[in-house]
């Protein structure tokens, strides 16, 4: 069983006490009496990673190789490499390059442990295990070993898969055999012979977890491989790790029935230490989220509630402002509710369509903050004390964004910094003269949304215009600044080849319905501070237009910039469409622009220097080896580094390995490089017709 991506249900019914030793108090843990919660989330730094292996969608992470976020460092899966990063600034302490391709990692002990396979391998067949000191960044050791993940406090999988722990690194194969690692050398320790075949595993700060579908819940000290087992007496639901203690959610109700019980009837069972069964919770009590002193903070059906370990008792309740996003990796839950290791509950929002996530912060007394907006829409990813970590999209790689919890006089944190008054009235965003040229249309302020009424902004976030063909504007949020925007807007878009410009800052894309074929009817506008949304029922034209209009004022791009209206004709002169990436950043005077002519694919990237188009990599080709779902990874302004998938001659979709390539300038004209291999003249950008 695997993690489920779904809120459990929260009624709590009765409760029991399983076993105990003295018993902890029975108590609201206090530790942040006296101290004003966070209000908001300042971004600190960002990091770009590379993706060849998943399809980008804003609301899409899965499949992604997994970070590990820690007070020591945080650790980001890179393709071919693993870059560690200071956690609070940022600073690279180690760009350590691997050579194979790199899926999830983990940190535990001042090692680094990590999954890869060869460069020529399909899919995410990882068949080796690797570590790295933390403090060096030096390779200790290679294991051949196939693990489909890696998970660590708070991350789960399939039997199959490692567990990383400050107390050893523990392989199972998918039949349940259990191999303890030494995490410094990879000496095997111990071996077990087949605890179950169908299972969840996962991993407290010093233990490891195996729950058997039906049972029992075994903890595995990785050191010695002792087990210690509690028993699960029913089908197991639902499972989550924290640092410090593991919850079970099950039912004894057989799910096999064609009339099995609705609502499924849930115990909750949770375990500290390697076998003491602290708290077993009758009704459905919703997965775990932390353990705090004495009590475990459970969450589901739209509430978070505070049960007393020792006694069962209900100590607080609280109902909650936003819909948890399902999905993500994180500690406490693979839900939308987690624990920062300082004593807070983290209850990150769904994604809107529109709006950034959020995250509301809740402490161990039960006292919450409103929903606080991040900088872009995406995924949380993990947390420290005093800092939250968002993984998202920007154009084609995926970028992580470091967020500092601060506290500020706000007229509405949920608002991110910005006022009321400082929303515009979506009715007024295209002139009089404009709406003429568009057929003669009229606004009509729609009703207004629950956030744009929870806000009190002054104007409703919508207006439908009646014409020909109606259309609606909505304001989905105001930025900081124009930059901050245009991030934004760049990760709440599908991803590509279903996306491009629409001006220098308007982007198009197609809708997928499941009743009709993607229709490019809908766009995001990136206007000033603003983050606006277009959309005209089954009117590709209309919607390019209306787009282009809201950019009519926008300001030219700064002298030595990267004239984006011109580099997006010019694209489209060669029949491509562009898509201008925000990160990572191109300073120039060398920049790479995307290409696409959508379905069937095929990407490109184009390279400018200043204005001037200069060349391209190696593209299509029915004769030799070429080049897809091209990613540009890194660029200073000199040289510019993409990923490619290579793909053989007539085999689109059978792609087996990448390619690392670099492009520069040499005596006017580009040249590129393979790997480490030879430089060469690029070929002109190719012409699609």
């Amino acid at each position: 069983m695997t993690r489920v991506a779904l809120v459990a249900v929260l009624l709590l019914s009765a409760a029991m006490v399983c076993a105990a030793d003295s018993g902890p108090r029975e108590a609201a843990d206090r530790s942040w009496a006296g101290r004003a919660l966070p209000n908001l989330m300042t971004p600190v730094w960002t990091a770009t990673v590379a993706n060849l292996d998943v399809g980008l969608d804003s609301w899409d992470f899965i499949g992604r190789p997994e970070a590990s976020f820690s007070p020591a460092a945080a650790v980001l899966p890179d393709l071919t490499g693993i870059q560690v990063r200071d956690p609070t600034t940022g600073r690279m302490l180690h760009d350590i390059q691997v050579g194979e391709r790199v899926g999830d990692v983990a940190l535990a002990g001042g090692v680094v442990v990590a999954q890869t396979r060869a460069n020529s391998a399909r899919n995410f067949d990882f068949r080796q295990l690797r570590a790295y000191d933390l403090s060096s960044g030096r390779e200790l050791w290679v294991q051949d070993m196939y693990s489909s993940h890696v998970v660590e406090t708070g991350r789960y999988s399939f039997l199959g898969a490692t567990a990383v722990t400050s107390r050893g690194v523990v392989f199972t194969a998918a039949t349940g055999e259990m191999i303890g690692l030494d995490p410094r050398t990879g000496r095997i320790r111990w071996t077990h012979s087949s605890a179950c075949s169908n299972g969840t595993l996962s991993a407290t700060e010093k233990m490891v977890v195996v729950v058997c579908e039906k049972g029992p819940l075994l903890t595995v000290d990785p050191e010695n491989g002792r087990l210690y087992s509690a028993e699960i007496p029913g089908t197991v639901v639902d499972v989550a790790t924290t640092p410090d203690a593991v919850g079970v959610e099950w039912t004894s109700a057989d799910l096999t029935a064609p009339d099995y019980p609705r609502p499924v009837p849930r115990t909750a069972t949770v375990v500290s230490g390697p076998r003491l069964v602290i708290s077993r919770v009758d009704g459905s009590p919703g997965h775990l989220v932390q353990v705090m002193g004495g009590q475990a903070i459970l969450q589901g059906d739209g509430e978070l509630r505070a049960v007393g370990l020792a006694h069962g008792t209900e100590l607080w309740r609280r109902k909650t402002e936003q819909t948890a996003a399902p999905g993500g990796s994180s500690v406490g839950s693979e839900d939308g509710v987690s624990a920062a290791a300082d004593g807070l509950v983290l209850l990150n929002g769904a994604n809107e369509e529109t709006r950034p996530g959020a995250t509301s912060l809740i402490d161990a007394s039960g006292r919450s903050t409103p929903p606080i907006p991040w900088p872009v829409s995406g995924q949380f990813a993990g947390a420290i004390p005093g800092y939250v970590f968002l993984i998202s999209h920007t154009s084609q790689q995926h970028l992580f964004t470091a967020l500092r919890l601060e506290r500020e006089t706000l007229p509405d944190p949920r608002l991110g910094g910005a006022r009321p008054a400082d929303w515009p009235d979506p009715c007024r965003l295209l002139t009089p003269a404009q709406l003429a040229a568009l057929g003669h249309y009229t606004g009509f302020p729609a009703k207004p949304s629950p956030f744009a009424e929870r806000t009190r902004l002054p104007y409703s976030d919508q207006c439908d215009f009646a014409g020909r063909h109606p259309f609606s504007l909505r304001v989905g949020w105001v930025a900081p600044d124009q930059a901050a925007a245009e991030t934004l807007t760049q990760s709440l878009l599908p991803g590509p080849p279903g996306v491009w410009q629409a001006g220098p800052g308007g982007y198009q894309y197609r809708r997928l319905t499941a009743s009709a074929p993607p229709t490019a009817d809908r766009a995001l506008v990136a206007r000033g501070r603003f983050v606006i949304a277009v959309f005209a029922p089954n009117q590709v034209g209309l919607t390019e237009r209306i787009t282009r209009l809201l950019q009519a004022d926008r300001p030219p791009d700064p002298a030595g910039g990267l004239d984006r209206a011109a580099a997006e004709q010019t694209v489209r002169d060669h029949g491509f469409n562009a898509l201008i990436q925000t990160s990572p950043p191109n300073p120039g005077p060398l920049r790479a622009v995307y290409a696409d002519c959508g379905p069937p694919a095929c990407s490109q990237v184009f390279l400018f220097q200043g204005d001037r188009l200069v060349g391209a990599p190696p593209g299509e080709s029915a004769e030799r080896p070429y080049y897809e779902d091209v990613q540009i990874v890194r660029q200073d302004g000199d040289t510019v580094r993409l990923a490619a998938a290579v793909v053989p001659p007539g085999a689109p979709c059978c792609q087996l390995k990448h390619d690392l390539i670099d492009l520069r300038m040499s005596d006017g004209r580009l040249v590129y490089r393979v790997e480490s291999g030879p430089w060469r003249p690029a070929p002109a950008a190719p012409h699609r017709r």
